[in-house]
């Protein structure tokens, strides 16, 4: 039963070989939104690195997993030296899933939708001259340390008070 209502799912699965493929090689709203949706890639892919490399740390302390799977025809890989064992295969197929999960997740019609509507409003931002920033960054900068400087002789002067009545108490 048609209603008439065109919906993604039906636009995906229009052509040939529609579906999770298709859907992974063809951005929601192309060319909407290019920079914030490159920067929330880029943001999402290093998280994934690093994740990926905390991983395989955490595999190596594994003896099993440590080894190399090849030991006579490559005992250590050229970049890094690290070996081929079972924890760098286990931290390449959970990145490549991560990866995969990154372009699925950031083609999301609503999160999409956020990034091109985040970087619609960006443009309207009346952003300052550069000095007129850097004269704003100087006014911060010496507001922190006046309060640093405040702080620090209130907190010496109720360390000293500490100080002296427990003295006067024992």
């Amino acid at each position: 039963m048609s209603t008439g209502v065109r919906t993604l799912e039906r636009e995906a699965g229009a052509g040939a070989g529609g579906g999770f493929l298709d859907e992974l090689r063809r951005p929601y709203k192309a060319g909407q939104g290019a920079w914030s949706r490159r920067i929330g890639w880029w943001v999402a892919f290093l998280f994934l690195l690093w994740g990926c490399f905390d991983l395989w740390q955490w595999l190596q302390s594994f003896e099993v997993l440590r080894k190399p799977l090849f030991p006579e025809a490559m005992p250590r890989l050229p970049l890094g030296g690290a070996a081929l064992g079972l924890s760098l295969v286990v931290v390449t197929v959970v990145g490549a899933a991560g990866w995969g999960w990154i372009e699925w997740y950031l083609k999301r019609p609503w999160l999409a939708d956020l990034l091109i509507e985040t970087e619609a409003e960006m443009k309207k931002v009346s952003w300052p001259a550069g000095e007129e920033a850097w004269a704003a960054t100087r006014v911060v900068a010496v507001a922190v340390l006046l309060f640093t400087v405040v702080l620090t002789i209130f907190d010496l002067g109720i360390r000293w008070v500490l100080q002296l009545l427990f003295r006067l108490g024992t």
